[in-house]
């Protein structure tokens, strides 16, 4: 079977597109919740042992860790609330 390159196009796109699935962009409202209660990026990174590297990436929308947004949205709720 022979693809013309449109094809070959659609094709890696749609690859691509099933590898990287769409994931809820939930990077921003956390940023904007922690400036806005004046905690550092640092202060995250220590208190929950992670590189701010990892916060940052995940507060821009380059790093989807399901399980770590849940763990950093409780931690910020907590301080929010405090």
């Amino acid at each position: 079977m022979t693809l013309c390159a449109g094809s070959r196009h659609i094709a890696r796109e749609v690859f691509w597109l099933l590898q990287h699935p769409a994931y809820e962009e939930v990077g921003p409202d956390l940023r904007s919740a922690r400036k806005s209660a004046h905690i550092s990026l640092q202060t995250v990174s220590d208190d929950l042992g992670v590189w701010p590297t990892k916060i940052s990436r995940i507060e821009r929308g380059l790093d989807h860790d399901g399980e770590f947004v849940a763990i950093y949205r409780a931690w910020l709720n907590e301080h929010l609330a405090a």
